[in-house]
């Protein structure tokens, strides 16, 4: 199986170059969705969040409320770095998880990464 990182700047083309990749059958996973999905109801990260950077940040359909966590966490570098800390590990374990069932599938599937 070969794993391929596609990386870039907003606006150069990863989507369209993914969304070719995925249409010619290969399994595509976006880090920047999976990062998105960690933030949603039931994610194992949104009550330390609430701990770390206040209850608040989570509104009564317990949706994140995400500006207000960036507000808080992007303020100082101990907050973006406490953020990482409690979100990227989460982001790695559905990564890994993604990559695993890419491999159940044999070797015809490659796994492509989007971010």
């Amino acid at each position: 199986m070969q794993i391929i990182g596609i990386t870039g700047r907003s606006g150069c083309g990863k989507s369209t170059l993914t969304d070719s990749i995925r249409a010619a059958g290969f399994r595509c996973v976006d880090a920047d969705q999976v990062a998105r999905e960690v933030l949603l109801p039931g994610s194992p990260c949104i009550v330390q969040l609430q701990q770390e950077f206040g209850a608040d940040i989570v509104d009564e359909a317990g949706q994140v409320r995400r500006r207000l966590l960036a507000d808080r966490a992007f303020a100082t570098p101990q907050g973006t770095a406490r953020l990482t800390a409690i979100t990227q590990p989460e982001i790695y374990h559905r990564l890994d998880l993604a990559m695993a069932e890419a491999g159940r599938r044999g070797k015809s599937s490659s796994l492509w990464t989007a971010r």
